[in-house]
């Protein structure tokens, strides 16, 4: 039963693909891929599009039906702004945290754990080995396997490029990145610095009110359309990538 042996996975600034798909514009469906392959689209995928399609209704909130501008303060256009990016960020976050989550338990029940899951086991779900040991052998253990991961991933974080490549890893994705920087057209690190960047700037807003703390007078940090615009392209882009991915894995 226990095969696997727990021996002692086109913008100027962000320069995403003017090509790439816009998963804000994917709720009703993915272009490019079959209706087969659209059937096996996740749950977490369409809450995702969803949820960036909120953040592109922020960055867009002066804007009528018709294309005409509306007069709104320039100051609720900036916090509009600083909601989408924390926003999008939150629903990569959440993205991440499901379909790595669903995964893990297709791998359990399939019984098909890559190394990196069974030392994430043993190290990080069930550190202590007495603990460990005293389930293995029973016949539920891959259902409290699965009810830990329950548990320990209520309070994982998975913002930024290093939490979601960890996880990825976890769930069976070997270096995300290196795969999705193919089809961003740019390094790796380049591509990782990124969404480290704009995480960053979300955790700014949310933990900082966005202000410069390292300023001796109150000084609020600089937002722009085009920044809140670069930051759903980019997040759009790499939870796209992980879906396709994951179709044809």
């Amino acid at each position: 039963m226990f095969a696997f042996h727990f021996t002692i996975m086109s913008n100027t600034e962000d320069n995403i693909p003017a090509s790439a798909p816009s998963v804000a514009e994917t709720a009703s469906g993915t272009p490019g891929v079959t209706s087969a392959q659209l059937e096996e689209q996740s749950i977490a995928f369409t809450i995702f599009a969803n949820s960036l399609k909120r953040a592109k209704n922020l960055i867009d909130i002066d804007l009528a039906l018709d294309g005409t501008k509306l007069q709104i303060e320039e100051e609720n256009l900036k916090d509009a702004y600083r909601a989408s990016i924390v926003l999008s960020i939150s629903a990569l976050d959440a993205y991440v945290r499901v379909f790595v989550l669903d995964r893990i338990k297709d791998l359990l029940k399939r019984q098909q754990l890559p190394q990196a899951l069974k030392d994430y086991i043993k190290k990080d779900l069930f550190p202590n080995k007495e603990t460990f040991h005293s389930i293995v052998f029973e016949p539920d253990f891959y259902k409290k396997i699965e009810d830990a991961f329950n548990k320990d991933f209520e309070k994982q974080s998975f913002q930024g490029q290093r939490n979601i490549a960890v996880f990825l890893k976890i769930a069976g994705f070997e270096d995300i990145f290196r795969k999705i920087s193919r089809n961003a057209d740019k390094s790796p690190d380049i591509l990782q610095s990124n969404i480290e960047k704009h995480t960053q700037r979300r955790h700014d807003i949310v933990h900082c009110g966005d202000h410069d703390l390292a300023q001796s007078d109150i000084t609020e940090n600089k937002i722009t359309r085009a920044e809140a615009q670069n930051c759903i392209q980019l997040v759009g882009f790499v939870a796209e990538q992980i879906h396709q991915i994951s179709i044809q894995k």
